[in-house]
């Protein structure tokens, strides 16, 4: 059985989350409500309990994890430019 694209995207997306949360967990929960629920940095603060800069930190941290494990895992291009978004 062949998987399509979608399944594949999603597995990958996946990985990439554990990654980002296996450095630390409020890195992957703060780029979760920014990129797949579209929270302002504010209302991630609200939900995290946390300062609006330390949800910048973050989000930039969870960018850089995401960059490094698409590029030690080869990713296909059209995956590299997904993640790191803002």
């Amino acid at each position: 059985v062949s998987r399509g694209l979608g399944d594949v995207y999603k597995r990958q997306i996946a990985d990439v989350i554990k990654a980002i949360s296996a450095q630390n967990p409020k890195f992957a929960q703060a780029i979760v409500l920014k990129e797949y629920y579209g929270l302002s940095v504010a209302e991630i603060a609200e939900k995290l309990d946390d300062t609006p800069r330390n949800i910048y930190f973050y989000l930039e941290q969870a960018k850089k994890i995401g960059r490094q494990y698409k590029r030690d895992n080869e990713f296909p291009s059209t995956l590299r430019g997904a993640a790191g978004r803002s």
